[in-house]
Formats: structure tokens, C-alpha cells, sequence
């Protein structure tokens, strides 16, 4: 038994296909969403026309091909394919994906339309405007005008089409990031709006106590690594930062722990934390900081002043006054004391002085060498050593996640302050547990021979470079 159906008119689509925004401008280093649309006309349904040309079972027994967009060089494209609860399932370049559907009326006939998004996120680093030409998307879509029913009751068609719609061409235009802003370099790789939140716990700290403080970054397509800027203050020093979340491009949320320890009393406020990041709107790099944080440094005595009020001890009984009986002049023991002062001031001048020679001896020291240190106590990396003795610092001051920077500001170089802060770093994560450092003799002595090249002067405790040279 032979069933004919509707026939189209000759001249009569049965499927479209477009793409928006066909053809428009980027920036490097920018993501952008693209959005497919295909048609297919109602009475392909209605008339149970199509034909499905997979095993499996589709709503939509159609094809939808972009790999030639897939194949562009400069750009990633990533296709939204979604999930069973959002949408009809049909095959994009040669996957399950699923598509948002309704109906509408073109020129009096019955359509229904299908939408699908694709990501599309540019390489950073161009240095001039280009041209990109992705190609045409195609949909193929396979029908039959007439069918027959075999003896075991199974349709099948008589006559079968297939029609190939085609969209437009995409195109765009990529631009370079400004290189001349000067906030370029600090750059954190961030493209568009994002949201920094602080978290803080107690704000007020006695002297020399240690603290944490978490960042949260929050953003679309945020890239696997950020390097926030934490603020520099006379009241509080930075031990360390560590990324708690996974480092995976194109996540929605990075959270940092800042490690820090109060190192004077006092009232103090600490700056936001500051994300440089590229702003598209305006064509620029602007900065997203956090809310100032008031901080209340207390020393040892307002401690002590404090226990006592809220402890008071009982009043205890005056001592007795003594007064020298045997004649000795009341300036001698004054004199004594200052001049045990001296000695004993002279004496730890002299310690030092050692300790710093010894420090620096260790960056020479073959691999294997023995540490007199306590046996139970980590070693700590020698360059580290050798820099705070070189440039006056205390060792502390060579850890942080500013430390770049702050070499930076000596004059030194920014690749050889960015390669000595980050040996330092894996030096520091090696101490505490982390992976061994690897390569590190040889590192260790380049960094030096480096370093000694510079023409360094005084100032002080501190060293800077030469300007002059």
C-alpha cells in the first residue's frame, strides 16, 4: 500500500539556517557567544515527512556541521551542546546535542525554529588587527514525498530529498589589546566585568600574630591563573598566597588564602586588593579593587594593660626601700650596667655579622652538603640567604606574593625579578612539603651570577641598583 503526502511547492524551502552576528569586531584575548538558528517547515511534522538516517532515535533527525569553524586558527570554539532538559535532540558535528524550540509564521506559512549557542574565545597576545573567515555552517536535512508500507508493516519511503541549507559567512575583526596602557603589564588575563568579595576574621591583632585572609574572584571564563595584587602596608607583612581552587580555564569562581603576620601597633587601614583586568566597552585595562579593611595592631603592654583590667591581682604590700650602707658611690652601679649594655650589644653585632657571612657561603655549597643547623628545623633555600644579606633585607621580605615587584622597584630587571621570585617560591613550597625544586643547583648559581653583576650601592640597610648607569 503506497501513501503520497503533501507535496512542496517546487521553488519551497523546507529548511534555513542563519548565524548572528555574522560578521562583527573582537579583541584578543575576548570571548564571545555566537548563536545558531535553524528553521525546518511545519508540515516536514505535520505530514511526518522526515527521515532519520541514524540508528538511533532522534526528535530532530537533522545535521548541523561548523567544524569548519573548529579548524580556524586564532581562535577556540567550543559548541553549547546543553542536555536532554533543555531541549530536542539532533546531531551537531557528529554529537548528541540539543536544541530550543518554537513556532512561528513566515509570509503565512508555519515554521518551527531551533536555537543552539557556540563559544568562541580569541588568542591574546596580537599585535595588530586581523581578519578571520570562518565559513559557512550547514544543516542537512533528509525527507520523503511519498511512502509505502511493506508486509511487515514497516514504512518506508518511496522517494526521498535532502536538502543542504547554508548560513551566511562568519567574519570578524580581532583587535589587539592596548600594549602602550601602562596598567597593561600588571594585566591578571581577566576579559570583561568581574566581582572581588574579602573575606576577613578578626581585625583586631596583637603584634607579631599571624592572620588570613581569603579573596574570592568571581567572573565568566576567568583564566586557569590570576595573580591579584595584594596590598603594602608598615602594619602588616605578607608570608604567603595559595590558589584553593582547581587552576581550569574557563571557571566561574578562583578563591586565594594571603597569609600574613602584624608586625606593628597601631590603627591601620589596608587598601583593597586590586585586579587589573581588560575592559571591552571602553577599549582599556582598568582596575577592580575590594573594600579598604581597618585594622587595630595592639603590643605586648596594651596586652598586658588589658589582662590585668579584666584580672586585677590583689595589692600586695610595698617593699622596702634599701639604701647602700657601705659607702659605694650610687653612679658605679649605673656605670657598670650601661657598660654591660655595650658589650653585650657589640657581642650580638658580631654574631650577626657571621650569620650573614655564613648565609652567603651556603649559595656556594656543593649538592649534599650538611647543614650545622638543628637537625629537626627545615633548611632553608641558600639564595634566599645570600639576597637578604646582599641587599640588607631581612629574610622575611623575600617572601610574598608582591616580591616581583618589589625588585622591581630596587631596579632590577623584570624577567630576573619575576625568575628570582618565582625560585623562591618553589623554594619555600619545597620547605613546607611541596615538590622538590627542580634544577636546583643550576638555578640557584645563574640567579646569583646575575644578581653580582649588578651595580648595587647602599642606602642605608637597603641596596638599590645605579641609576646612572
Amino acid at each position: 500500500m503506497a501513501a503520497s503526502l503533501a507535496r512542496p511547492a517546487a521553488a519551497q524551502q523546507v529548511a534555513t539556517l542563519k548565524v548572528s552576528p555574522a560578521e562583527a569586531e573582537a579583541w584578543a584575548g575576548g570571548s564571545e557567544s555566537v548563536r545558531l538558528e535553524f528553521a525546518l517547515l511545519d508540515s516536514l511534522f505535520t505530514e511526518d515527512q522526515l527521515i532519520s538516517v541514524f540508528r538511533r532515535p532522534l526528535d530532530l533527525p537533522v545535521q548541523l556541521d561548523t567544524r569548519a569553524w573548529a579548524e580556524a586558527s586564532g581562535v577556540q570554539f567550543l559548541p553549547q551542546r546543553g542536555d536532554a532538559e533543555q531541549g530536542l535532540s539532533f546531531v551537531w558535528d557528529g554529537q548528541l546535542a540539543y536544541a530550543r524550540s518554537a513556532r512561528t509564521e513566515i509570509d503565512g506559512v508555519a515554521w518551527r525554529t531551533y536555537q543552539v549557542d557556540a563559544l568562541l574565545r580569541y588568542e591574546s597576545g596580537a599585535e595588530e588587527a586581523r581578519r578571520l573567515d570562518f565559513g559557512a555552517a550547514t544543516l542537512r536535512v533528509s525527507y520523503a514525498l511519498e511512502w509505502e508500507t511493506d508486509f511487515l508493516g514497516e514504512r518506508t519511503p518511496v522517494e526521498q530529498l535532502s536538502e543542504l541549507a547554508t548560513s551566511e559567512l562568519l567574519r570578524r575583526t580581532v583587535r589587539p589589546q592596548p600594549a602602550e596602557d601602562p596598567l597593561a603589564e600588571r594585566s591578571s588575563g581577566v576579559f570583561g566585568p568581574v566581582e572581588l568579595e574579602l573575606q576577613a576574621g578578626s581585625r583586631t591583632l596583637q603584634r607579631g600574630e599571624e592572620f588570613q585572609l581569603e579573596l574570592i574572584v568571581r567572573g565568566d571564563f576567568l583564566p586557569a591563573s590570576l595573580r591579584p595584587h595584594a596590598p603594602e602596608g608598615e602594619g602588616w607583612t605578607w608570608l604567603g598566597r595559595l590558589q584553593t581552587t582547581p587552576a581550569e580555564p574557563g571557571v566561574q569562581e578562583h578563591r586565594f588564602r594571603f597569609d600574613g603576620r602584624a608586625r606593628r601597633a597601631g590603627t591601620w587601614t589596608m587598601p583593597g586588593f586590586e585586579l587589573v583586568r581588560f575592559d571591552p566597552d571602553t577599549g582599556a585595562f582598568v582596575v577592580t579593587r575590594t573594600a579598604p579593611l581597618q585594622w587595630t595592631v595592639q603590643s605586648d603592654g596594651a596586652a598586658e594593660a588589658r589582662a590585668a583590667a579584666e584580672h586585677p591581682e590583689p595589692p600586695s604590700e610595698p617593699a622596702p626601700k634599701v639604701s647602700p650602707s657601705d659607702g659605694t658611690p650610687l653612679w658605679l652601679p649605673v656605670l657598670l650596667g650601661a657598660v654591660l649594655l655595650a658589650l653585650a650589644a657589640a657581642g650580638r653585632q658580631h654574631m650577626r655579622r657571621r650569620v650573614a657571612l655564613r648565609e652567603q657561603s651556603q649559595v656556594s655549597q656543593p649538592a649534599g652538603a650538611t647543614s650545622t643547623g638543628a637537625p629537626d628545623a627545615p633548611p632553608r633555600e641558600p639564595l634566599e640567604a645570600w639576597l637578604a644579606a646582599t641587599l640588607g633585607w631581612p629574610a622575611a621580605r623575600l617572601s610574598g606574593p608582591d616580591l616581583a615587584l618589589r625588585l622591581q622597584d630596587l631596579g632590577v630587571d623584570a624577567a630576573l625579578a619575576e625568575q628570582t621570585a618565582a625560585f623562591l617560591a618553589e623554594a619555600e613550597a619545597a620547605r613546607y612539603g611541596g615538590p622538590a625544586l627542580a634544577d636546583a643547583e643550576a638555578r640557584r648559581e645563574t640567579l646569583r651570577h646575575a644578581w653580582s653583576t649588578l651595580p648595587l650601592h647602599r642606602r642605608g640597610t637597603d641596596a638599590s641598583l645605579d641609576r646612572t648607569r
